[in-house]
């Protein structure tokens, strides 16, 4: 596990994409470690990943419960449920109170398949915040 989180730090510090998209990582030792992943003008939809034997999981935290318009969640949810599908590579759950978008893929991915997913979960969590935008609370 802490071969493929190294892997991931290294690949994605000062990683630059054919798009110009800029990349930093930081491994962060804990119960559970992971590496964040900060996207360059992203920095809010930081990507969290952590790693098993055979599996690494992307996750980005999208938003809270508080952040949602009471008498709308119900709406979102079912919003969310149709935007699951067509999102590449990507899906959306609840973890305790948070939203999040995530994407899972082999411990044994070719770096290449590995940043892209990074790239695209990151993608798709911007489309996702504009496409629920509707449901949330302006701040």
């Amino acid at each position: 596990m802490q071969d493929v989180l190294n892997k991931v730090t290294e690949m994605t510090t000062h990683y630059t994409t054919e798009g110009g998209l800029h990349f930093y990582s930081e491994l962060i030792d804990g119960e559970t470690p992971l590496v964040k992943v900060t996207i360059e003008d992203r920095d809010e939809f930081p990507i969290y990943v952590t790693a098993s034997s055979d599996q690494m999981l992307c996750v980005i935290y999208l938003f809270d419960e508080a952040q949602i318009i009471a008498d709308k969640i119900h709406e979102m949810n079912e919003a969310m449920l149709r935007l699951s599908l067509p999102m590449p590579l990507s899906s959306f759950a609840k973890v305790g109170n948070q939203y999040v978008v995530f994407g899972a893929l082999s411990s044994d991915s070719q770096d290449s398949v590995i940043l892209y997913e990074l790239e695209t979960l990151s993608d798709n969590a911007l489309d996702a915040i504009e496409a629920l935008e509707q449901f949330l609370k302006s701040e």
